[in-house]
């Protein structure tokens, strides 16, 4: 698998769309490595994931 690079990007896509893409493509979610991937800083990444954790943990049991 190639590295995403922030030349890799579309025009226009949001540090929040760079972020989720990096955790949910290639199931990371160490701050650091997304960072880093998806071209933001530390502290938009961890940001980010902490959204989607909560996202995720308010839908993830509803079908239960």
């Amino acid at each position: 698998m190639t590295e995403i690079t922030t030349q890799d990007w579309p025009r226009g896509w949001t540090a929040r769309e760079r972020v989720e893409t990096v955790a949910l493509d290639r199931r990371e979610f160490d701050a650091e490595v997304v960072a880093r991937e998806a071209g933001v800083d530390v502290d938009t990444a961890r940001a980010v994931l902490a959204e989607l954790a909560e996202d995720y943990s308010d839908t993830r049991w509803a079908d239960d």
